[in-house]
């Protein structure tokens, strides 16, 4: 990097390459480095038909979630 921030291009012919590593800032609040976990959402399961089933009970394409499955 050359003194102003900006990455400077290294060539094939170059000495050597060179690297520098610059601290911009710290986080010490733990609660700032966590993401946040997603809320869980309930199964939901449909036939064909669209009535909604508590589990699929022989093979044959559901709707789980608002996608399409196949059960076997």
């Amino acid at each position: 990097m050359a003194a102003h921030g900006h990455v400077v291009p290294w060539t094939t012919n170059a000495d050597a390459s060179m690297w520098k590593i610059r601290k911009v800032g710290m986080s010490t609040d733990l609660n700032s480095a966590l993401a946040p976990v997603p809320a869980v959402q309930p199964t939901r399961i449909y036939d064909l038909q669209g009535r909604r089933v508590k589990q699929p009970l022989h093979g044959g394409i559901y709707i789980v979630n608002g996608r399409k499955k196949y059960v076997k």
